[in-house]
């Protein structure tokens, strides 16, 4: 399915998608697909990231990696629940008959989205730059301060962004170096 919709939309750079294993699946892709290795990034959702290794926390983190934004994960489960009222009517119809209905609630799903895609973009626009300028704001305040230096407590460490920024820097590349 990935191969075709890479195929069918060739000025689609790279394909980001979340998955609820995307640990175990990206690199099966990689693994058996390696052509696809540049084009496609799986990363787990929030909800599902809590049932997984710490390794998966840092690599499959979906706030950890750009192009993701502010994504729950769990976004197709919202259109299953608009459909729900169909499952009753659904049991006692014919196969074309619940292919229809679900058409129809899709069409109108669909046509009530684009009607309120302006405003929630941009709902979700200004929650991300108030998430943006809070953290702005703590990372002005953290920088500059000083903390004792784990090796020598008598000496003091200036916060630096290249400070903050190396853990998070050494763990990636741990787990990504780990056999």
């Amino acid at each position: 399915m990935l191969e075709e919709i890479l195929a069918d939309a060739p000025e689609v750079g790279s394909l980001n998608l979340c998955y609820d294993v995307a640990c175990v699946f990206e690199s099966a892709v990689h693994r058996f697909k390696p052509e696809l290795q540049g084009r496609l990034r799986a990363r787990i959702g929030r909800f599902h990231l809590y049932g997984h290794e710490h390794s998966c926390h840092i690599l499959f983190n979906l706030l950890r990696t750009s192009g993701y934004g502010l994504m729950v994960g769990e976004e197709p489960e919202h259109l299953w629940f608009v459909l729900l009222h169909l499952i009753r009517s659904g049991r006692v119809s014919s196969g074309p008959s619940r292919t229809q209905k679900i058409d129809t609630c899709g069409i109108y799903n669909a046509a009530k989205g684009l009607e309120n895609m302006g405003y929630n973009l941009d709902r979700r626009w200004r929650k991300m730059m108030n998430v943006y300028e809070e953290a702005s704001k703590t990372k002005g305040k953290v920088l500059s301060m000083t903390i004792p230096d784990a090796s020598d407590p008598l000496r003091r460490v200036v916060i630096t962004e290249a400070y903050l920024e190396d853990p998070a820097r050494d763990q990636t590349e741990y787990y990504i170096n780990y056999q």
